[in-house]
Formats: C-alpha cells, sequence, structure tokens
C-alpha cells in the first residue's frame, strides 16, 4: 500500500483518538484517489498524476497544454510511472496502454514494465496511443514500474524532454479501445463534477486509507448505484454493501485498507465521508 497515503490517515486516526471527530471527505482527498477504467489510469491532466511519479525532485512539467490536451512532460529521455496492482484487477491477459505525443524528429521509444522490455516503437509526430501485453506473471499486487524512454530529448518550454504524456493504464487486453478525441478522453476519465464523485458503469474508485477502528462510509448516489468493497494487505476484496443510500462500517479494525468504489448505471456519489462512528 502506498506508505504516503497510509501516514496521511494514521495522522487522521490520532486526531480522531484525541477527540477530533473524522470526516474525510472523499470528494476534497480526489487527488489521493486511483481512477479506475478497466484498471487504473494515470492521467496526466490531473493534480492527482504526481502520486504515480515519486518525482520529489519536481523534474517532471505538469499542467502544460500540448497540441489541444492537458498534459505532463517528462525530464529529459525518459519517463518513470508507478501503477497500483492487486482490487479486482485481473492477474493474467493484461495490457499496459499509454498516450503521449514526442517531440522532436525521428523519435523512438522503449517501454519497459516491472524492468522488462516490452516493445520497442518507432514513433509518428502527433497524439497517439499504443496498447502493448503484459507477459504473464509480469504484475505485483504493489506498485508496478513503467518507464518510457525515448531517443532523444529536444528543448522544449525551457526544459529539455522527449514527449508530452497524456495518460497511462494498466488495463486488460479485453478492454473496449480507449477514445482518441481529447474531449472523449476526458469525459471518460472524469471522477468528479458538480454533483459529486462519477462512478460510471463498470468504473470506479479507490482510495488507500487507514480509518479509525468503528469508521463508516456515508454518501448518497444518483442515477445508479455504488457498491463498496474492501482490501486488506494479502487478503482478497470483500464487499462491505452498497445501493443508492450508503451507511457502512467499514470493518477495517483500525488496519489499512484498500477501498474500492464501484458504479452501477451513470452513478453520482455526493456527500461521500469516512466518518467516526459517533458521528
Amino acid at each position: 500500500m502506498r506508505s504516503a497515503l497510509i501516514l496521511l490517515f494514521v495522522c487522521l486516526g490520532s486526531a480522531h483518538a484525541e477527540g477530533v471527530p473524522l470526516n474525510f471527505d472523499l470528494q476534497t482527498n480526489l487527488p489521493l484517489a486511483h481512477v479506475m477504467r478497466d484498471g487504473p489510469v494515470a492521467d496526466a491532466s490531473q493534480t492527482g498524476f504526481v502520486k504515480y511519479l515519486r518525482d520529489m525532485r519536481g523534474r517532471w512539467t505538469l499542467g502544460v497544454d500540448h497540441e489541444g490536451s492537458k498534459a505532463a512532460l517528462i525530464p529529459g529521455l525518459q519517463g518513470n510511472l508507478w501503477l497500483p496492482g492487486g482490487g479486482d484487477l485481473p492477474k493474467t491477459g493484461l495490457a499496459l496502454e499509454v498516450r503521449f505525443a514526442p517531440l522532436g524528429k525521428g523519435q523512438r521509444v522503449d517501454v519497459f514494465f516491472n524492468g522488462k522490455k516490452l516493445a520497442n516503437k518507432v514513433l509518428k509526430p502527433g497524439w497517439q496511443t499504443h496498447r502493448i501485453k503484459v507477459p504473464e506473471g509480469a504484475v505485483k499486487v504493489s506498485d508496478n514500474h513503467v518507464r518510457l524512454h525515448f531517443r532523444r530529448s529536444v528543448p522544449h518550454l525551457g526544459k529539455k524532454t522527449a514527449a508530452a504524456i497524456r495518460y497511462v493504464r494498466l488495463t486488460t487486453q479485453t478492454a473496449p479501445a480507449a477514445p482518441l478525441d481529447e474531449a472523449k478522453i476526458a469525459a471518460a476519465l472524469s471522477a468528479s463534477d458538480s454533483v459529486g464523485l462519477v462512478v460510471p458503469d463498470g468504473a470506479g474508485l479507490d482510495y488507500f486509507v487507514v480509518p479509525p477502528a468503528g469508521a463508516r462510509l456515508r454518501g448518497t448516489v444518483t442515477s445508479g448505484t455504488v457498491d463498496v468493497w474492501i482490501q486488506e494487505s494479502g487478503r482478497s476484496p470483500r464487499r462491505l454493501g452498497g445501493g443508492a443510500k450508503i451507511d457502512l462500517p467499514l470493518k477495517n479494525g483500525g488496519k489499512p485498507i484498500r477501498l474500492m468504489l464501484r458504479g452501477q448505471g451513470a452513478a453520482r456519489l455526493s456527500g461521500a465521508r469516512i466518518v467516526s462512528a459517533s458521528s
């Protein structure tokens, strides 16, 4: 589980123990969530993209507008990202999907997954999406290292870079093809709107959290239903319940969990909060 998120919730649990009511708003803390669209997606147009980078030196260039898309520029020749496994992601039949726009002429890219080279691609200019099969047994339950190594870097917006990244997704080989139009991509990856959290059919949001013992998840669903699952370290996910009105004990005993929200219909989850038992 992601240590930074665990430490955050340990602090919240400590505050609760000192008499401060727990009231963790899932929509406010959306940058901590993993957007699941047939697998986890690192969406470079969103603030939460930083959690996939381990970029303590701030070498990535974020929030860039590139040829009609909000993107991130990789530092120099290569970009490194880490995507979570586990949850309800299958162990076999997986693929890595990347969308980027190379910079400079005659670009090539080598794609690595957990240290194994998956592909070498000769690239054309402009935005493009590549889906590459992941070898059986290569996916870890913990974080999975993706490395994109390009042939050359060029000066761009005051830095040396090789490509603009739109998103990276770990998905199944049979998942529907992602849209190519930017407006449709943004809509497909959207996780929040004026109503609440967006949890569409077959998709979801995952939070790595450590709620204190007795904590509950509450929220209201419109235009569909939401199922609530949790996964503890070394165990399979288990369903806690769901529906249009959510008020469920998390039953985690104060231990770290992966909180998994899965939608049915065009679900919108409003007022979603993790609260203390006495709230």
